[in-house]
């Protein structure tokens, strides 16, 4: 993020996207999905529990910083899937599922789970 934003790639490269490609051998989609995991980490690391790779900090790109937390506390990135950490995502996102949900919601209708997800009920 501090070299794209700060432009601290211009001494070598004319473009972002230039330095991407010659420095990283990453298209500037991919190097953009980088620095949107990048600040997924950054949100979730003062509560130690960060995403193992970029596929699942894709799906907690779009939601708020509060979002990303209630969803970390019932994933397990360790052992989750990415699809599991989207499953969370849109029950968080939606307001069934972690802080929002309800007790009689628990847990959520349609949510599928897996090795990866708590099971835990939010507090009453």
């Amino acid at each position: 993020m501090e070299i794209r934003d700060n432009r601290l790639y211009r001494s070598d490269y004319a473009t972002f996207e230039e330095y991407c490609r010659e420095r990283w051998g990453w298209n500037r989609a991919h190097a953009y999905r980088q620095i949107d995991a990048a600040k997924v980490a950054r949100t979730l690391s003062p509560i130690g529990d960060i995403p193992k790779n970029e596929a699942q900090a894709r799906e907690l790109v779009d939601l708020t910083p509060e979002q990303q937390i209630s969803v970390a506390e019932q994933v397990d990135f360790l052992t989750a899937t990415a699809k599991e950490v989207r499953e969370v995502a849109e029950q968080v996102k939606s307001g069934n599922f972690g802080v929002h949900a309800e007790r009689s919601n628990w847990p959520p209708v349609g949510f599928q789970g897996g090795p990866g997800i708590h099971f835990s009920p939010p507090p009453a």
